[in-house]
Protein backbone atom coordinates (compact mmCIF):
# COMPACT_ATOMS: atom_id res chain seq x y z
CA UNK A 1 0.00 0.00 0.00
CA UNK A 2 2.63 2.54 1.03
CA UNK A 3 4.85 1.53 -2.65
CA UNK A 4 1.32 2.23 -4.18
CA UNK A 5 0.79 6.21 -2.83
CA UNK A 6 4.49 6.61 -3.07
CA UNK A 7 4.52 5.49 -6.69
CA UNK A 8 0.96 7.30 -7.22
CA UNK A 9 2.48 10.35 -5.88
CA UNK A 10 5.56 10.55 -8.04
CA UNK A 11 3.22 9.98 -10.80
CA UNK A 12 1.41 13.54 -9.89
CA UNK A 13 4.28 15.02 -9.15
CA UNK A 14 5.84 13.87 -12.54
CA UNK A 15 2.89 14.72 -14.18
CA UNK A 16 3.23 18.91 -12.64
CA UNK A 17 6.45 18.89 -13.91
CA UNK A 18 8.42 18.34 -10.31
CA UNK A 19 10.68 15.11 -10.92
CA UNK A 20 14.09 15.11 -12.97
CA UNK A 21 13.94 16.13 -15.48
CA UNK A 22 12.27 19.02 -14.56
CA UNK A 23 9.50 20.40 -16.08
CA UNK A 24 8.60 23.87 -14.63
CA UNK A 25 6.92 24.81 -17.73
CA UNK A 26 3.82 22.09 -16.28
CA UNK A 27 4.62 23.69 -12.76
CA UNK A 28 2.90 27.24 -13.67
CA UNK A 29 0.66 25.88 -15.84
CA UNK A 30 -0.49 23.40 -12.44
CA UNK A 31 -0.56 26.48 -9.96
CA UNK A 32 -2.93 28.55 -12.93
CA UNK A 33 -4.98 25.65 -12.52
CA UNK A 34 -5.36 25.42 -9.13
CA UNK A 35 -5.16 29.36 -8.92
CA UNK A 36 -8.56 29.61 -11.47
CA UNK A 37 -9.92 26.91 -9.54
CA UNK A 38 -10.34 29.02 -6.61
CA UNK A 39 -11.48 31.92 -8.75
CA UNK A 40 -14.07 29.66 -9.61
CA UNK A 41 -15.46 28.35 -6.04
CA UNK A 42 -15.18 32.46 -5.18
CA UNK A 43 -17.61 33.24 -8.13
CA UNK A 44 -20.37 30.15 -6.91
CA UNK A 45 -19.65 31.30 -3.20
CA UNK A 46 -20.63 34.75 -4.20
CA UNK A 47 -23.58 33.78 -6.53
CA UNK A 48 -24.98 31.37 -3.66
CA UNK A 49 -24.75 33.49 -1.19
CA UNK A 50 -27.43 36.20 -3.20
CA UNK A 51 -29.42 33.24 -4.65
CA UNK A 52 -28.33 33.57 -8.18
CA UNK A 53 -26.74 30.15 -8.61
CA UNK A 54 -29.18 27.06 -9.96
CA UNK A 55 -27.83 24.10 -11.08
CA UNK A 56 -30.20 23.33 -13.76
CA UNK A 57 -29.66 26.38 -15.46
CA UNK A 58 -27.67 27.84 -18.15
CA UNK A 59 -25.81 29.52 -15.14
CA UNK A 60 -25.44 25.73 -13.79
CA UNK A 61 -24.35 24.99 -17.58
CA UNK A 62 -21.36 27.45 -17.20
CA UNK A 63 -19.79 26.41 -14.36
CA UNK A 64 -19.80 22.86 -15.73
CA UNK A 65 -18.55 24.00 -19.18
CA UNK A 66 -15.45 25.77 -17.01
CA UNK A 67 -14.92 22.76 -15.07
CA UNK A 68 -14.69 20.72 -17.93
CA UNK A 69 -11.72 23.29 -19.64
CA UNK A 70 -9.95 23.33 -16.13
CA UNK A 71 -10.46 19.51 -15.90
CA UNK A 72 -8.98 19.24 -19.81
CA UNK A 73 -6.23 21.43 -18.82
CA UNK A 74 -5.40 19.16 -16.12
CA UNK A 75 -5.04 16.05 -18.57
CA UNK A 76 -3.18 17.94 -20.42
CA UNK A 77 -0.44 19.26 -18.99
CA UNK A 78 1.89 16.74 -20.34
CA UNK A 79 1.44 19.01 -23.15
CA UNK A 80 1.84 22.63 -21.92
CA UNK A 81 0.83 24.48 -25.03
CA UNK A 82 -2.36 22.57 -25.03
CA UNK A 83 -2.91 23.17 -21.49
CA UNK A 84 -2.21 26.82 -21.78
CA UNK A 85 -4.56 27.10 -24.52
CA UNK A 86 -7.48 25.55 -21.92
CA UNK A 87 -6.44 27.16 -19.48
CA UNK A 88 -6.34 30.75 -21.25
CA UNK A 89 -10.16 29.98 -22.45
CA UNK A 90 -11.25 29.23 -18.60
CA UNK A 91 -9.82 32.64 -17.21
CA UNK A 92 -11.48 34.26 -20.06
CA UNK A 93 -14.58 32.81 -18.98
CA UNK A 94 -14.38 33.22 -15.36
CA UNK A 95 -12.42 36.43 -15.93
CA UNK A 96 -15.73 38.12 -18.34
CA UNK A 97 -18.25 36.25 -16.51
CA UNK A 98 -17.36 37.09 -12.49
CA UNK A 99 -16.10 40.13 -13.42
CA UNK A 100 -19.07 41.16 -15.36
CA UNK A 101 -20.81 39.80 -12.80
CA UNK A 102 -19.48 41.54 -9.74
CA UNK A 103 -19.57 44.89 -11.88
CA UNK A 104 -23.37 43.98 -12.60
CA UNK A 105 -24.29 43.88 -8.85
CA UNK A 106 -22.19 47.00 -7.96
CA UNK A 107 -24.34 48.98 -10.46
CA UNK A 108 -21.52 49.97 -12.49
CA UNK A 109 -22.01 47.63 -15.24
CA UNK A 110 -26.41 47.33 -16.53
CA UNK A 111 -25.54 43.84 -18.24
CA UNK A 112 -23.96 41.01 -17.02
CA UNK A 113 -21.88 38.60 -19.37
CA UNK A 114 -22.58 35.82 -17.10
CA UNK A 115 -25.54 33.52 -18.19
CA UNK A 116 -28.54 33.87 -16.35
CA UNK A 117 -30.60 31.20 -13.99
CA UNK A 118 -33.43 31.24 -16.34
CA UNK A 119 -34.25 32.35 -19.66
CA UNK A 120 -36.52 35.70 -20.19
CA UNK A 121 -40.67 34.35 -20.67
CA UNK A 122 -40.80 37.79 -22.08
CA UNK A 123 -38.35 36.84 -25.40
CA UNK A 124 -40.55 36.70 -28.65
CA UNK A 125 -43.45 38.21 -27.31
CA UNK A 126 -43.07 41.64 -28.52
CA UNK A 127 -42.52 42.93 -32.20
CA UNK A 128 -41.43 46.13 -33.98
CA UNK A 129 -44.17 48.54 -35.26
CA UNK A 130 -43.83 51.59 -37.64
CA UNK A 131 -45.62 53.70 -35.17
CA UNK A 132 -45.45 52.73 -31.71
CA UNK A 133 -41.98 51.38 -31.69
CA UNK A 134 -42.99 48.37 -30.24
CA UNK A 135 -46.06 46.27 -29.51
CA UNK A 136 -47.18 42.90 -28.48
CA UNK A 137 -47.20 39.92 -30.57
CA UNK A 138 -50.68 39.07 -31.84
CA UNK A 139 -51.73 35.37 -30.30
CA UNK A 140 -48.28 34.54 -28.68
CA UNK A 141 -47.81 32.93 -25.66
CA UNK A 142 -44.40 32.49 -23.78
CA UNK A 143 -42.42 29.29 -24.40
CA UNK A 144 -42.32 28.86 -20.29
CA UNK A 145 -44.26 26.31 -18.39
CA UNK A 146 -46.50 27.23 -16.44
CA UNK A 147 -47.31 29.75 -19.89
CA UNK A 148 -47.42 33.57 -17.99
CA UNK A 149 -48.33 35.64 -20.47
CA UNK A 150 -50.31 35.23 -23.71
CA UNK A 151 -51.74 37.89 -26.30
CA UNK A 152 -55.10 37.25 -28.14
CA UNK A 153 -55.43 38.29 -31.65
CA UNK A 154 -55.57 42.13 -31.74
CA UNK A 155 -52.27 42.14 -29.26
CA UNK A 156 -53.97 43.05 -26.04
CA UNK A 157 -53.19 40.97 -22.89
CA UNK A 158 -56.53 39.02 -21.94
CA UNK A 159 -58.88 36.46 -23.85
CA UNK A 160 -60.53 36.69 -26.84
CA UNK A 161 -63.10 38.75 -27.60
CA UNK A 162 -65.94 39.76 -30.57
CA UNK A 163 -68.20 42.27 -30.43
CA UNK A 164 -70.79 40.12 -29.65
CA UNK A 165 -68.86 38.79 -26.52
CA UNK A 166 -68.82 42.61 -25.61
CA UNK A 167 -72.35 43.23 -26.71
CA UNK A 168 -74.80 44.57 -23.67
CA UNK A 169 -71.63 44.81 -21.30
CA UNK A 170 -69.90 47.80 -20.12
CA UNK A 171 -66.68 48.01 -22.23
CA UNK A 172 -63.70 49.28 -20.15
CA UNK A 173 -60.27 50.29 -21.81
CA UNK A 174 -57.43 50.10 -19.77
CA UNK A 175 -54.15 51.97 -21.18
CA UNK A 176 -50.76 51.96 -19.56
CA UNK A 177 -47.09 50.41 -18.84
CA UNK A 178 -46.05 46.91 -17.57
CA UNK A 179 -47.56 47.55 -14.19
CA UNK A 180 -51.30 47.26 -16.23
CA UNK A 181 -49.68 44.40 -18.43
CA UNK A 182 -49.31 42.25 -15.31
CA UNK A 183 -45.30 41.52 -15.53
CA UNK A 184 -44.68 38.73 -13.35
CA UNK A 185 -48.27 38.14 -13.33
CA UNK A 186 -50.32 35.44 -14.68
CA UNK A 187 -53.22 36.64 -16.53
CA UNK A 188 -56.03 36.13 -14.00
CA UNK A 189 -53.60 37.88 -11.28
CA UNK A 190 -53.02 41.07 -12.63
CA UNK A 191 -55.21 44.21 -11.67
CA UNK A 192 -57.43 44.46 -14.92
CA UNK A 193 -58.80 41.08 -14.25
CA UNK A 194 -59.07 41.83 -10.76
CA UNK A 195 -60.86 45.11 -11.62
CA UNK A 196 -63.15 42.78 -13.84
CA UNK A 197 -64.09 40.70 -11.55
CA UNK A 198 -64.97 43.04 -8.70
CA UNK A 199 -67.00 45.41 -10.65
CA UNK A 200 -68.94 41.65 -11.75
CA UNK A 201 -68.08 39.97 -14.94
CA UNK A 202 -71.36 39.65 -16.33
CA UNK A 203 -72.11 42.91 -16.35
CA UNK A 204 -68.40 45.02 -17.25
CA UNK A 205 -65.54 43.64 -19.78
CA UNK A 206 -61.78 45.16 -19.45
CA UNK A 207 -59.30 45.75 -22.45
CA UNK A 208 -55.74 45.59 -21.05
CA UNK A 209 -53.80 48.02 -24.07
CA UNK A 210 -50.95 48.15 -21.35
CA UNK A 211 -47.72 47.46 -22.92
CA UNK A 212 -44.28 47.36 -21.27
CA UNK A 213 -42.79 50.84 -21.35
CA UNK A 214 -44.99 52.72 -22.96
CA UNK A 215 -45.76 56.25 -22.03
CA UNK A 216 -48.36 58.85 -22.39
CA UNK A 217 -46.67 59.46 -26.35
CA UNK A 218 -47.93 56.00 -27.15
CA UNK A 219 -51.24 55.79 -25.47
CA UNK A 220 -51.89 59.07 -27.74
CA UNK A 221 -51.08 56.65 -30.22
CA UNK A 222 -53.22 53.86 -29.07
CA UNK A 223 -56.01 55.87 -28.19
CA UNK A 224 -56.57 57.72 -31.67
CA UNK A 225 -56.07 54.66 -33.97
CA UNK A 226 -56.16 51.79 -32.00
CA UNK A 227 -59.28 51.83 -29.25
CA UNK A 228 -61.57 49.69 -31.24
CA UNK A 229 -60.14 46.34 -32.14
CA UNK A 230 -63.33 44.88 -31.92
CA UNK A 231 -65.28 47.98 -33.71
CA UNK A 232 -67.06 48.25 -30.12
CA UNK A 233 -66.48 51.93 -28.54
CA UNK A 234 -65.70 51.33 -25.55
CA UNK A 235 -67.56 53.18 -22.40
CA UNK A 236 -64.71 54.73 -20.87
CA UNK A 237 -60.62 54.43 -20.83
CA UNK A 238 -59.03 54.29 -18.11
CA UNK A 239 -54.73 55.67 -18.31
CA UNK A 240 -52.62 54.88 -15.00
CA UNK A 241 -49.89 56.41 -16.17
CA UNK A 242 -46.68 58.62 -15.05
CA UNK A 243 -44.09 56.06 -14.50
CA UNK A 244 -42.44 55.18 -17.68
CA UNK A 245 -43.54 59.52 -18.73
CA UNK A 246 -40.47 60.43 -15.91
CA UNK A 247 -38.06 58.87 -17.96
CA UNK A 248 -38.16 61.45 -20.28
CA UNK A 249 -37.55 64.17 -17.16
CA UNK A 250 -34.56 66.50 -18.23
CA UNK A 251 -33.47 64.80 -21.18
CA UNK A 252 -31.47 67.19 -23.42
CA UNK A 253 -32.99 68.95 -26.13
CA UNK A 254 -36.50 66.69 -25.47
CA UNK A 255 -38.44 65.63 -28.73
CA UNK A 256 -42.45 66.44 -28.27
CA UNK A 257 -43.37 62.88 -29.47
CA UNK A 258 -40.41 61.38 -26.60
CA UNK A 259 -38.72 60.22 -30.03
CA UNK A 260 -35.25 61.16 -29.40
CA UNK A 261 -34.54 58.95 -26.71
CA UNK A 262 -37.74 56.85 -24.70
CA UNK A 263 -39.36 55.59 -27.81
CA UNK A 264 -35.97 54.73 -30.14
CA UNK A 265 -35.01 52.64 -26.74
CA UNK A 266 -38.02 50.61 -26.37
CA UNK A 267 -36.77 48.32 -29.65
CA UNK A 268 -33.68 47.38 -27.69
CA UNK A 269 -35.32 47.09 -24.25
CA UNK A 270 -38.49 45.34 -25.19
CA UNK A 271 -36.43 42.96 -27.74
CA UNK A 272 -37.70 44.12 -31.21
CA UNK A 273 -35.48 43.71 -33.44
CA UNK A 274 -35.53 40.90 -36.75
CA UNK A 275 -32.44 39.79 -36.41
CA UNK A 276 -33.31 37.54 -33.04
CA UNK A 277 -32.98 37.34 -29.70
CA UNK A 278 -32.76 40.72 -28.24
CA UNK A 279 -29.45 42.26 -30.39
CA UNK A 280 -28.95 44.82 -28.42
CA UNK A 281 -28.56 43.15 -25.13
CA UNK A 282 -26.61 40.21 -24.04
CA UNK A 283 -27.33 36.82 -25.79
CA UNK A 284 -27.56 33.89 -23.62
CA UNK A 285 -25.20 31.07 -24.22
CA UNK A 286 -23.12 29.26 -21.19
CA UNK A 287 -20.20 30.98 -22.20
CA UNK A 288 -19.45 34.66 -21.44
CA UNK A 289 -16.84 35.27 -23.87
CA UNK A 290 -19.24 33.68 -27.03
CA UNK A 291 -22.14 36.25 -25.25
CA UNK A 292 -19.53 38.50 -25.45
CA UNK A 293 -18.39 38.13 -29.32
CA UNK A 294 -22.09 37.86 -30.42
CA UNK A 295 -23.02 41.01 -28.62
CA UNK A 296 -20.51 42.81 -30.07
CA UNK A 297 -21.12 41.28 -33.69
CA UNK A 298 -24.71 41.99 -33.04
CA UNK A 299 -23.99 45.21 -32.15
CA UNK A 300 -22.14 45.97 -35.33
CA UNK A 301 -24.80 44.63 -37.30
CA UNK A 302 -27.33 47.05 -35.79
CA UNK A 303 -24.87 49.48 -36.74
CA UNK A 304 -24.32 49.65 -40.19
CA UNK A 305 -26.93 47.77 -41.58
CA UNK A 306 -30.53 48.49 -39.09
CA UNK A 307 -31.98 51.78 -39.53
CA UNK A 308 -33.60 51.90 -36.22
CA UNK A 309 -30.84 53.54 -34.58
CA UNK A 310 -29.76 52.48 -30.82
CA UNK A 311 -29.50 55.23 -28.23
CA UNK A 312 -27.47 55.69 -25.34
CA UNK A 313 -28.78 57.23 -21.51
CA UNK A 314 -29.13 60.72 -21.67
CA UNK A 315 -26.04 62.68 -20.57
CA UNK A 316 -26.68 64.70 -17.50
CA UNK A 317 -26.70 65.07 -13.87
CA UNK A 318 -29.62 63.27 -11.47
CA UNK A 319 -32.60 65.85 -10.46
CA UNK A 320 -34.62 66.27 -7.87
CA UNK A 321 -37.33 68.18 -9.85
CA UNK A 322 -39.47 68.52 -12.60
CA UNK A 323 -38.26 69.47 -15.49
CA UNK A 324 -41.14 72.16 -17.13
CA UNK A 325 -40.37 71.64 -20.41
CA UNK A 326 -41.18 67.93 -19.82
CA UNK A 327 -44.38 68.81 -17.63
CA UNK A 328 -45.85 71.14 -20.42
CA UNK A 329 -45.52 68.01 -23.01
CA UNK A 330 -46.99 65.84 -20.13
CA UNK A 331 -49.89 67.54 -19.96
CA UNK A 332 -49.90 68.29 -23.75
CA UNK A 333 -50.45 64.96 -24.25
CA UNK A 334 -53.29 64.25 -21.33
CA UNK A 335 -55.09 67.00 -23.11
CA UNK A 336 -54.76 65.21 -26.45
CA UNK A 337 -56.38 61.89 -25.08
CA UNK A 338 -58.88 63.32 -23.77
CA UNK A 339 -60.06 65.54 -26.30
CA UNK A 340 -59.80 62.66 -28.48
CA UNK A 341 -61.98 60.66 -26.24
CA UNK A 342 -64.48 63.27 -25.52
CA UNK A 343 -65.02 63.69 -29.34
CA UNK A 344 -65.84 59.99 -29.38
CA UNK A 345 -68.40 60.26 -26.43
CA UNK A 346 -66.14 58.18 -24.43
CA UNK A 347 -65.57 58.83 -20.41
CA UNK A 348 -61.72 59.41 -19.98
CA UNK A 349 -60.22 58.83 -15.81
CA UNK A 350 -56.87 59.03 -14.82
CA UNK A 351 -54.89 57.00 -12.11
CA UNK A 352 -51.56 58.53 -10.81
CA UNK A 353 -48.53 55.57 -10.49
CA UNK A 354 -48.36 54.38 -7.18
CA UNK A 355 -44.76 53.13 -6.65
CA UNK A 356 -42.18 50.87 -3.95
CA UNK A 357 -40.93 53.35 -1.64
CA UNK A 358 -39.53 50.55 0.82
CA UNK A 359 -36.86 49.98 -2.31
CA UNK A 360 -36.73 53.23 -3.79
CA UNK A 361 -34.06 54.57 -0.91
CA UNK A 362 -30.77 54.08 -3.25
CA UNK A 363 -28.73 57.50 -4.58
CA UNK A 364 -28.27 56.05 -7.89
CA UNK A 365 -30.85 55.20 -10.51
CA UNK A 366 -31.71 51.79 -11.03
CA UNK A 367 -31.49 51.68 -14.82
CA UNK A 368 -35.06 52.41 -16.48
CA UNK A 369 -34.81 55.82 -15.47
CA UNK A 370 -31.61 57.65 -16.31
CA UNK A 371 -31.36 61.05 -14.42
CA UNK A 372 -33.29 59.92 -11.27
CA UNK A 373 -32.30 59.04 -8.21
CA UNK A 374 -34.24 56.02 -7.11
CA UNK A 375 -34.70 58.01 -3.65
CA UNK A 376 -35.87 60.93 -5.59
CA UNK A 377 -38.18 58.92 -7.71
CA UNK A 378 -41.43 58.08 -5.23
CA UNK A 379 -41.40 62.33 -4.58
CA UNK A 380 -41.29 63.26 -8.38
CA UNK A 381 -43.65 61.06 -9.04
CA UNK A 382 -45.81 62.45 -6.33
CA UNK A 383 -45.32 65.97 -8.36
CA UNK A 384 -46.54 64.57 -11.28
CA UNK A 385 -49.19 62.65 -10.01
CA UNK A 386 -50.37 66.02 -8.42
CA UNK A 387 -49.89 67.76 -12.19
CA UNK A 388 -51.98 64.83 -13.61
CA UNK A 389 -54.86 65.33 -11.04
CA UNK A 390 -54.77 69.50 -11.81
CA UNK A 391 -54.89 68.69 -15.24
CA UNK A 392 -57.83 66.09 -15.27
CA UNK A 393 -60.09 68.58 -12.80
CA UNK A 394 -59.70 71.18 -15.72
CA UNK A 395 -60.39 69.19 -18.28
CA UNK A 396 -63.79 67.64 -16.24
CA UNK A 397 -62.24 64.35 -16.48
CA UNK A 398 -62.25 62.24 -13.02
CA UNK A 399 -58.92 61.41 -11.45
CA UNK A 400 -58.97 58.84 -8.95
CA UNK A 401 -56.77 59.47 -6.26
CA UNK A 402 -55.53 55.84 -4.64
CA UNK A 403 -53.62 56.98 -1.46
CA UNK A 404 -49.59 55.57 -1.34
CA UNK A 405 -50.13 54.89 2.30
CA UNK A 406 -52.58 51.90 1.59
CA UNK A 407 -49.91 49.70 -0.28
CA UNK A 408 -46.92 48.69 1.80
CA UNK A 409 -43.89 46.57 0.17
CA UNK A 410 -45.19 43.31 0.00
CA UNK A 411 -47.86 44.82 -2.31
CA UNK A 412 -45.33 45.23 -5.13
CA UNK A 413 -42.17 42.64 -6.58
CA UNK A 414 -39.94 45.37 -7.21
CA UNK A 415 -39.93 49.27 -8.01
CA UNK A 416 -43.94 49.24 -8.83
CA UNK A 417 -45.42 46.35 -10.19
CA UNK A 418 -48.31 44.80 -8.26
CA UNK A 419 -47.65 41.42 -6.42
CA UNK A 420 -50.90 39.32 -6.61
CA UNK A 421 -52.27 40.62 -3.06
CA UNK A 422 -50.96 44.36 -4.52
CA UNK A 423 -52.98 43.80 -7.94
CA UNK A 424 -56.50 42.57 -5.76
CA UNK A 425 -56.13 45.80 -3.87
CA UNK A 426 -55.54 48.57 -6.37
CA UNK A 427 -58.61 47.01 -8.42
CA UNK A 428 -60.51 47.40 -5.25
CA UNK A 429 -58.89 51.31 -4.64
CA UNK A 430 -60.26 51.78 -8.06
CA UNK A 431 -63.58 49.97 -8.44
CA UNK A 432 -65.78 52.45 -6.53
CA UNK A 433 -64.98 55.36 -9.07
CA UNK A 434 -64.71 53.45 -12.41
CA UNK A 435 -68.20 52.34 -11.21
CA UNK A 436 -69.44 55.35 -10.92
CA UNK A 437 -67.93 56.81 -14.14
CA UNK A 438 -68.08 53.75 -16.56
CA UNK A 439 -71.94 53.71 -17.29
Amino acid sequence: MFEFVRSLGRKLLGHIGLVRPYRFERTVAAIGLVFLGLLLALLAFFLALNHELGPATMRGGFFFYVLILLALGCLTLPWPRVAGLLLTLAALEIGLGGGSAVLNRAGVLYSSLLPGTAGDPLDGLFEWHPLLQVVPKAGSTDTHTPHIYRHNSVRLRGPEQTAQSLQGKTVIALFSGSSTYGLYLKEDENWPNKLEQTLGAKQYVTLNYGMEGYTTAEHMIQTAFYEQPYRTKPNCALYYVGWNDLRNNYVPNLDPGYANFHLPSQIDFQGARYLGRRLGQIPNTVSPTLNFILSFAARILILTVDTARPVAAPPGALHTDLDPAFVALYIQNIETISAINRQRGIRTLWVGQLLNRAVLTSGKPYGWLPLIADKDLWPLMAKLNGVLGATATKLGDPYIDVPIDDFTGADFFDQGHFTPSGAIKFAARIAPEVSANCR
